[in-house]
């Protein structure tokens, strides 16, 4: 027997998402912003999930930006490493 775990599929616009929210009886609801900043909305009924981009509005909101904790440590603080590191002639 086969059973569907879970649906996700992308609607072609906003207008699409709602009209088969409202057929549904659920709400529509906003999930985040994508990798390329547009706002992603979302509907679920059961496993069923729609979801549909909408228009990106301005400049970009979102600084994607990562900092290592090891850049905030000095060599002392990296215990035998920060040894190794200081024998090779690394500087903090």
């Amino acid at each position: 027997m086969k059973r569907t775990i879970c649906d996700i599929r992308e609607l072609p616009s906003l207008a699409a998402l709602k009209a088969w929210a409202r057929q549904k009886h659920v709400r529509v609801e906003y999930l985040g912003r994508s990798l390329r900043d547009e706002p992603v909305y979302g509907a679920r009924c059961g496993v069923v999930t729609r979801v549909a981009r909408g228009r990106r509005e301005g400049p970009s909101r979102v600084v994607w930006a990562w900092e290592s904790p090891l850049e905030r440590l000095s060599h002392g603080d990296l215990g035998e490493w920060g040894n190794h590191l200081n024998r090779k002639g690394c500087r903090p």
